[in-house]
């Protein structure tokens, strides 16, 4: 009898065991999703700053291009677009970026997403431009700091820094959703939507070559404004 009741103890010895540990289990499942529910967001937070620092490095990089070019051009800005559309100012900058590789022109437009990859925000999704099937670029270049050439005269030409009169003010390149990286303007809609990409707010590269940003609804709508208008 006594042989029996010892078994029996441990067997419900051995089935409590088994029910603590299955509690237990249970309970680490919980505190693993709880924390997961916790963390989660934070980290998505943390990814969408190094991406909007990243872009903000994109943008430093290409104001040592622009820099370079104006060194060679007596302090000239490139033109957003050269006359007849052949050359688009990303095409111009791009020896500086890459002395040893050829620019991309309408018949040979580059497929592979690793040059250019400073015209690229790491926030944007993989979709190129409609028009423009091979091209990956998320930035725009400010329409009115350097309108497209129509012969030389003020009104259509670029800007040469030596006339601006507050540099610091005046957007010269900022985020923005059409990839076929020409211009960013006060109508233009892909100011707001490229927003999105840094949890509402747009980056800015100025002309005085500092970077920042805001959200669009924090930016004059007034073409005349500094921040559009560079009134040189």
């Amino acid at each position: 009898m006594t042989f029996y009741m010892t078994i029996c103890k441990k067997k419900q010895v051995k089935k409590s065991l088994w029910h603590f540990t299955l509690i237990e289990l249970l309970m680490v499942i919980a505190v693993i999703a709880i924390l997961l529910c916790t963390l989660l967001p934070a980290l998505s937070k943390a990814k969408g700053t190094v991406r909007e620092i990243s872009c903000r490095s994109n943008m430093k990089q290409m104001g040592l291009l622009f820099e370079l070019y104006a060194g060679d051009y007596n302090g000239w800005a490139p033109p957003l677009i050269t006359q007849g559309d052949s050359l688009l100012w990303i095409t111009i900058l791009w020896p500086y970026l890459y002395p040893n590789k050829p620019a991309w022109t309408s018949s040979t437009q580059y497929t592979d997403k690793k040059y250019g990859t400073i015209y690229r925000c790491p926030a944007r999704n993989e979709s190129p431009d409609a028009l423009h099937s091979s091209w990956y670029f998320s930035y725009g270049y400010n329409y009115t700091f350097a309108l497209k050439i129509s012969g030389i005269n003020t009104v259509y030409s670029p800007r040469n820094w030596r006339m601006l009169a507050q540099p610091s003010k005046t957007a010269m390149v900022m985020d923005c959703t059409t990839s076929s990286g020409d211009r960013a303007a006060l109508t233009d809609g892909g100011l707001q939507a490229g927003a999105l990409w840094h949890s509402g707010r747009v980056n800015i590269l100025y002309a005085d070559l500092h970077t920042g940003g805001g959200k669009p609804s924090e930016f004059p709508f007034n073409s005349t404004d500094i921040f559009w208008n560079c009134r040189d």
